[in-house]
């Protein structure tokens, strides 16, 4: 949890600082809109990028301002929220980074967001039952940090 917080908190500055460089009105609120619809995974941002674009393209009256905006928002989340946050939960947790980000993938693929919700859970579960089970000494290793 203290990771997601950092992580949030991160995008809402970086969201910030984006759209207020970019002079986009309200700046502020957008970074905080930013932390909070981040925690629902991938369509939060998603939302926050078509959310984004719309008021820059009401506000600059220019689609390429518009379409810019939105990617940077996409760009802030994709840097800070997938490939740090997962480095992060992989240092606290004391897994393997590769493994967390191959589980992410397959449980994305094969249940959608709730296998996205459900991947590091299960992927942590996973490497306790194998740390305390004679057997899965391989599977432990595997897993654990390099």
């Amino acid at each position: 949890m203290l990771v997601l917080l950092i992580t949030n908190v991160l995008i809402g500055l970086a969201t910030w600082g984006l759209f207020a460089a970019a002079g986009l009105e309200s700046a502020g609120l957008w970074g905080f809109v930013a932390a909070l619809l981040h925690m629902i995974p991938y369509a939060g941002s998603a939302v926050l990028a078509g959310a984004a674009g719309v008021a820059a393209l009401i506000q600059f009256e220019s689609w390429t301002s518009a379409l810019l905006l939105a990617a940077g928002a996409l760009g802030v989340a994709t840097l800070i929220g997938i490939i740090l946050n997962t480095w992060m939960n992989s240092w606290v947790s004391h897994m393997n980074p590769v493994m967390m980000f191959g589980s992410l993938l397959l449980f994305g693929w094969l249940w959608g967001a709730w296998g996205l919700l459900l991947a590091l859970p299960l992927l942590a579960v996973l490497k306790a039952i194998a740390e305390r089970v004679e057997g899965m000494n391989a599977i432990a290793e595997l897993i654990r940090d390099p």
